[in-house]
């Protein structure tokens, strides 16, 4: 059963959630020195106050080149940034710190993808449980607005997700399952002819032979239009379905002409206990069993109204240099993907990961399928 009491969802007034603007210290993550042909990193410059939060970009996006947000998904801080495409420098400008609601976890926002909706920042958390114990669900929806140099929060708060995702009996029935047993988690968000899509890490459903050459799992991607946000019904909204690899889903998401690009990952939200769910549509919910090696991320493109999707690249995530001895390095997880670029035969898009100093931004060039 789904309680529309929790899994907020909110256009929020500063009164409402509370806005800091953060003591500032200096900060700057040069690019690593291994670039390669295929992928250049980026520099960050920039000030930051909570370093916490630098190694936790999860999402990205900008309504121009001096107006981006970043959002970081273990704290309740976001960032207001700026690019610089000819040097390939990615500039925090601002910190700003947001006041947990009441009842969501004291420890972080959990915001995990951010997307532009008529020249206003929306971001979303991933709406999970993370743990046995959460009564609540882990996420909310922020809208923000930029008046000149400075974000402003504004607008009222909704109910919440809950009334959407029971539009959809296959989602419904993850709502208050945990993360680990493939419970609802929301990673990745884009906007298009002003509907928003958000890209789901789970659930997946896999039907066929298990560990059979037709086995095939479904990512998916809920299609949500702005009044539903905001009269917190579900009059008009569409559950995509999207073939993936097994143990595959979405990371995170863009915008194209023709559709979207689609960053994936493990299914998983642990890293040393991989675990995928068995959905197909006659069984109960809950069954797992361990997933025997971790995916490379992939970019995808998808078009809606379509289940196939097209391979653009095969990505390969970067090692951090280790910290002390006996310390392998920490593997980069790519958790964003924003385009800087689309030509006629081309896309380029610039990469943020968690687990990287600074979101370790690189940019890459793809083929157009």
């Amino acid at each position: 059963m789904i309680n529309g009491s929790i899994g907020h969802i909110i256009v929020a007034a500063a009164a409402t959630v509370g806005l800091t603007v953060s003591a500032q210290a200096e900060l700057i993550c040069p690019a690593p020195p291994d670039n390669t042909s295929d992928v250049t990193f980026w520099n960050v410059s920039g000030r930051i106050a909570n370093e916490d939060a630098i190694d936790q970009f999860s999402g990205m996006d900008c309504i121009a080149d001096d107006r981006c947000l970043i959002v970081a998904d273990e704290d309740h801080t976001v960032f207001e940034a700026s690019i610089d495409r000819a040097s390939r420098t990615l500039t925090i400008e601002d910190e700003l710190e947001l006041a947990p609601l009441a009842g969501q976890n004291e420890g972080e926002s959990d915001f995990e993808a951010v997307s532009v909706l008529d020249r206003s920042f929306v971001f979303t958390g991933s709406h999970g449980l993370r743990r046995k114990k959460d009564k609540e669900h882990n996420g909310r929806f922020l809208e923000l607005n930029r008046y000149g140099v400075r974000m402003s929060l504004h607008g009222r708060a909704y109910e919440g997700f809950a009334p959407v995702i029971a539009h959809h009996p296959l989602l419904a029935r993850f709502w208050d399952q945990r993360l680990q047993r493939n419970g609802i988690n929301i990673e990745g968000l884009a906007v298009r002819n002003g509907r928003l899509f958000f890209g789901f890490r789970a659930p997946v459903w896999t039907s066929g032979p298990r560990d059979s050459a037709t086995e095939i799992d479904t990512a998916f991607v809920l299609e949500v239009s702005r009044h539903d946000i905001a009269t917190n019904v579900a009059t008009d909204s569409v559950l995509h379905e999207v073939a993936v690899d097994t143990g595959e889903a979405i990371r995170g998401m863009d915008e194209v002409s023709d559709g979207f690009i689609l960053l994936t990952g493990d299914a998983s939200p642990r890293h040393k206990k991989k675990h995928r769910i068995r959905v197909p549509p006659d069984s109960a919910a809950g069954a797992e069993f361990r997933l025997p090696v971790e995916l490379p991320p992939r970019l995808l493109h998808w078009t809606p109204g379509t289940r196939s999707v097209r391979v653009l690249a095969t990505l390969t995530p970067h090692v951090e240099e280790p910290s002390s001895e006996g310390d392998d390095g920490d593997v980069n997880k790519p958790e964003s993907v924003f385009v800087l670029e689309e030509t006629a035969d081309s896309y380029t898009l610039l990469i943020l990961s968690d687990k990287g100093p600074c979101g370790r931004p690189f940019e890459v060039t793809v083929s157009r399928p």
